[in-house]
């Protein structure tokens, strides 16, 4: 009989803003901790912001409320064998009746200003001591509206894997102190002895303070400005809970905008602590803006100015969490044109960023192409149709400016840049050859010029999968990377070669036109319109569904991963018994087989440049304004896609349960995503008879239809 073993982790929490210190890991053993026990002492590490050089942090930045402790420990040994000790996953809380279940041992207490120390009890049968214990800190999950508190969601929490995909609500204004805060470590505990180790918080949310910059004014100098309110446009409504990647970050929807700020009577032209959260503001995201309102000199003649975070390159500045951005605002000029410097500073670091003021446009002059090209070229649209186009062609053309000017390049949809052969996307500048400036100075008004030569080696698809694609040039003056001009290389192929079916764009992204198997968007009852339908994770296996008449291809499971993919791999996996899957729930490829269809591993039945859509993806699909089109006759799904015209349609081709069985052929639609749930479930949208659309559960066994998305 298996049985429990007990440690404690004490975690003293020191959070200060105002001085730097290295983050040391202490002495392993310190005292014995107790028979079934180990102790961890933690010390929350220090945390300074020097964006200003003189900028010091606020008390109710610092301040932690209510904290939640989370420890993931490993197994130790074989997990087939009787002595196998599995780890836990454990979850505790400042909130709870101390040394309850989900309780602490001891009160958090406040030891020092931004300090806390507090003591967690945690049982586990293994401590696995090659990889370690994962720990997450979670501060100011508890709040006083329920609309934002998180309590309920954090203690629901059954796995490691769901607490680091958990976001915060939404919410539809500036967030407000206290501050959420995370902290996370790989620490080492040993049975029976004492570890110390050290962390450092960090907030989730990003600051932005504005500022009009009053000592740069001659003294006697009329005040030119007067700062009248700021607004957040398309700031993120909410945020996950840890950081994730920018692709992840950008799937999170926007708010329109949040309530104008004001600033305070004491200090007119200044606003400090506008709180919001991270944005990749890449230019296929809908980025944040800031809105600047004022007035001219000392009359009611407004000034109203939406600013982009831009960074020096020319792209988007990202806006990442524990950061801090101070938007100083500088007098207009006569021409009342505001201008502004940005300084950002991660709350340890930090660099400036500059934007200038506008001048004359950035032009793109004598454009010439080798070979020679009539109908690629849009001139209107600055566009450029690389679609079938053979590698060797070159593009060159001049630019005129105030000043010299520099380029930046950016892929959409193929982020990667792989399909027009580029292994890093950070190479994708190197199909731009710009020529030195030369300078000319107009004797008249003595207005200086700058001339520039540029070659751009026109990407091409030829060799490499056949996708969606637009790469913009942009050709941007050094002095105001706002001042631009850009070119843009697309591409629409037909999809999987598949003559005059193009993949459809639905919310930024492109989709498949046909299901995995199908050639045709023409409704009708055979595989040409229907396609395939797959068992979850399984590639060598593909079936139709039938109106009439019972399969022969049916064994019954589960089965071995190496069966299923060798000796059954012709054969429908049946198994209706307790799992439902088609896989042995002990079997070795286990994990193999759910991250098979992930993006990570991407490895599906889509073709090349392809992949299984995600469950958020598909429900992105469910929250269209216009909801889509269920149509039984016609046996099919439809919503309009991004552009006019174009219809992103879904057939109706039911699905296989889980005895092998075909049913709803013609009146339903299941779709699997390469999403899995913390207990093994993977998700799937489903159309039902009565046409509603939903994204849930589903049996890895059932076979259900294949619908691409591209990487």
């Amino acid at each position: 009989m298996k049985h429990f073993i007990t440690f404690t982790t004490l975690l003293s929490l020191v959070f200060t803003l105002f001085s730097c210190s290295e983050v040391i890991d202490g002495p392993d053993v310190i005292k014995p901790a107790g028979e079934g026990t180990a102790l961890l002492t933690m010390h929350v590490g220090d945390i300074r912001t020097r964006a200003d050089g003189d900028f010091t942090a606020e008390d109710s930045e610092k301040e932690i409320k209510s904290l939640a402790c989370f420890v993931q420990t490993y197994g130790v040994g074989n997990p087939d064998a009787p002595e196998y000790k599995p780890g836990a996953f454990g979850k505790y809380f400042s909130t709870e009746e101390l040394r309850s279940p989900m309780g602490m041992e001891e009160e958090l207490k406040a030891v020092g200003n931004g300090s806390y120390n507090v003591t967690v009890r945690v049982r586990s049968e293994g401590f696995n001591t090659e990889k370690g214990s994962d720990v997450i800190f979670i501060a100011n999950y508890q709040h006083s509206d329920p609309a934002i508190d998180l309590t309920d969601e954090l203690k629901a929490l059954e796995s490691w894997e769901a607490l680091e995909a958990m976001l915060t609500k939404k919410v539809t204004q500036s967030p407000g102190a206290p501050l959420l805060m995370f902290a996370r470590k790989n620490i080492v505990l040993t049975e029976g002895k004492t570890q110390i180790s050290t962390a450092e918080m960090k907030r989730m949310a990003v600051r932005l303070d504005v500022e009009y910059i009053e000592k740069l004014l001659d003294p006697d100098d009329t005040k030119k400005f007067n700062l009248t309110s700021v607004q957040l446009i398309h700031p993120k409504g909410y945020s996950y809970l840890l950081p994730h990647d920018e692709e992840e970050v950008d799937q999170i929807e926007v708010v329109e905008s949040f309530p104008v700020v004001a600033p305070a009577t004491a200090t007119p032209d200044e606003i400090k602590k506008i709180y919001l959260y991270p944005a990749s503001n890449r230019e296929d995201s809908e980025p944040t803006r800031i809105r600047i309102k004022g007035t001219y000199y000392n009359t009611n003649l407004p000034i109203d100015k939406t600013i982009d975070f831009v960074a020096p390159d020319g792209s988007t500045l990202p806006l990442v969490n524990n950061t801090r951005y101070s938007l100083q605002l500088f007098p207009p000029d006569d021409n009342m044109e505001l201008t502004w410097k940005f300084t950002v500073a991660d709350w340890s670091d930090g660099s400036v960023i500059e934007v200038g003021a506008a001048q004359d446009p950035v032009e793109i002059k004598e454009i010439e192409f080798t070979p020679a090209q009539t109908t690629r070229w849009d001139a209107a649209k600055r566009a450029f149709d690389i679609t079938g186009l053979e590698a060797g062609a070159e593009m060159k053309f001049s630019v005129e400016g105030n000043s010299p000017t520099t380029y930046d390049v950016m892929c959409l949809y193929n982020k990667n840049a792989s399909s027009v052969g580029i292994s890093d996307p950070a190479d994708l500048r190197s199909i731009v050859t710009q020529a030195a400036a030369v300078s000319n100075v107009d004797p008249d008004t003595q207005k200086t010029t700058f001339t520039q030569d540029y070659t751009i080696a026109i990407p091409s698809q030829e060799g490499n999968a056949q996708v969606p694609v637009e790469i913009k040039v942009y050709i941007r003056d050094a002095a105001n990377y706002n001042n631009a001009d850009s070119i843009i290389f697309t591409s629409l192929p037909d999809y999987n070669g598949i003559a005059g079916l193009k993949p459809v764009k639905f919310a930024g992204q492109y989709w498949a036109p046909v299901n995995v198997g199908a050639t045709t968007t023409t409704s009708g009852d055979n595989l040409a319109f229907m396609g395939y339908v797959f068992q979850w994770g399984r590639n060598d296996y593909q079936s139709e569904t039938l109106t009439t008449g019972d399969h022969t291809d049916i064994e019954e499971g589960p089965v071995s991963y190496t069966d299923a993919t060798t000796t059954y791999a012709d054969k429908f996996i049946m198994n209706p018994k307790a799992n439902y899957d088609w896989l042995i729930a002990e079997d070795a490829y286990l994990p193999t087989r759910n991250l098979l269809w992930s993006k990570t591993v991407n490895d599906s039945p889509c073709p090349a440049g392809w992949r299984v859509p995600r469950a958020d993806e598909w429900q992105k699909i469910i929250d269209a304004a216009t909801p889509g089109v269920y149509d039984a006759s016609g046996k099919q799904f439809t919503i309009e896609g991004d552009e006019t015209g174009k219809t992103l349609l879904f057939p109706l081709a039911g699905f296989r349960n889980t005895e092998g069985v075909s049913t709803n052929r013609g009146g339903a639609g299941g779709y699997w995503s390469s999403s899995i749930t913390a207990n093994g479930k993977p998700r799937r949208f489903y159309v039902a008879l009565n046409g509603t659309a939903s994204v849930n559960n589903a049996n890895p066994v059932t076979g259900f239809s294949l619908r691409c998305i591209q990487e």
